[in-house]
């Protein structure tokens, strides 16, 4: 792994190469993605890149380098995101990361009131949303319900129950609830951010 920097300077000539080429690189630093438009484009892209790799005494990642056929099941992982048949959502290891920083920000020991939890959480989903706005509706109603069964996870243990009542702490501390609470919710963020961009496309 080498520095962005290092790797925009070094590898700027694959960059040309696959321009003149006719192929379609989205790179960032020494990660990319070549975008073909048959399987035959793609194992000539691959033949591509691994002889100038070769020439420059380089290497590719064994696991990463790989052909995907876009409409099919499977996708690949770019940039924190997932790409599968024309959608793009999180991929696993993006998710995992917000949840462990959720889960810091929310445990049942914290002392802090409500209010200070209730804004530390958003500006940790807040920020991650500013980056996977993009994705598919359902990851952000996935992420909402997580962040709310953490905070009735807290609050069940300041009313002194134990885990096995969180059902009905679902009653007790509803979505609405949180929401007179400020607590963001994602999925109300990403149709907000729709309705914005279809105003500003008609």
């Amino acid at each position: 792994m080498i520095s962005p920097l290092l790797a925009n300077l070094y590898l700027d000539s694959l960059d040309h190469q696959m321009a003149a080429a006719g192929w379609e690189m989205v790179r960032y630093a020494d990660d990319f993605v070549i975008l073909c438009r048959s399987a035959a484009e793609a194992d000539a892209a691959l033949a591509a890149v691994r002889a100038w790799v070769a020439a420059a005494g380089l290497t590719l990642h064994p696991e990463k380098t790989r052909i995907v056929y876009a409409t099919q099941r499977g996708g690949f992982d770019f940039l924190g995101y997932h790409f599968e048949r024309g959608m793009k959502w999180p991929r696993e290891k993006s998710l995992k990361k917000l949840k462990e920083h959720v889960r810091a920000k929310t445990l049942r020991t914290d002392g802090r009131s409500l209010r200070a939890i209730v804004t530390d959480v958003n500006g940790t989903v807040r920020g991650w949303y500013g980056y996977f706005q993009y994705s598919k509706a359902t990851a952000f109603a996935m992420v909402d319900g997580y962040v709310r069964r953490r905070m009735r996870s807290l609050l069940e243990k300041r009313r002194g129950h134990a885990r096995q009542w969180l059902g009905a702490a679902h009653q007790r501390w509803q979505n609405k609830w949180f929401a007179r609470r400020g607590l963001l919710s994602l999925a109300a963020a990403h149709e907000w951010t729709r309705t914005i961009v279809a105003i500003r496309t008609h």
